[in-house]
């Protein structure tokens, strides 16, 4: 998708680069959608023998959760969990 914009819709600029910060917050928005999807597709009334796992969904995401220590065991349902990605240095 950045790609594609800089490429596309700023071609006329050939030495436009995106932020780090643009970058950062785009890749984060994209592993949460993909967090929210992992949780939903776990819901066998929805995709009966197709769900996922949730023990597959929990071992598949440790240790990259914000927050994971005050999280609980089975964290799928509970509608607050972000991936961490820690502070940016320079950024408050």
């Amino acid at each position: 998708k950045l790609r594609n914009e800089r490429r596309i819709a700023r071609a006329a600029n050939i030495d436009f680069q995106h932020s780090y910060l643009k970058i950062r917050r785009l890749w984060v928005q994209a592993i949460n959608t993909r967090l929210t999807l992992d949780r939903e597709m776990t819901n066998k009334r929805k995709y009966n023998k197709k769900a996922l796992s949730q023990n597959t969904v929990l071992r598949t995401w440790q240790k990259t959760l914000k927050g994971e220590a005050d999280l609980p065991d089975n964290w799928i349902s509970s509608p607050e969990v972000l991936v961490g990605m820690g502070v940016l240095p320079g950024v408050a």
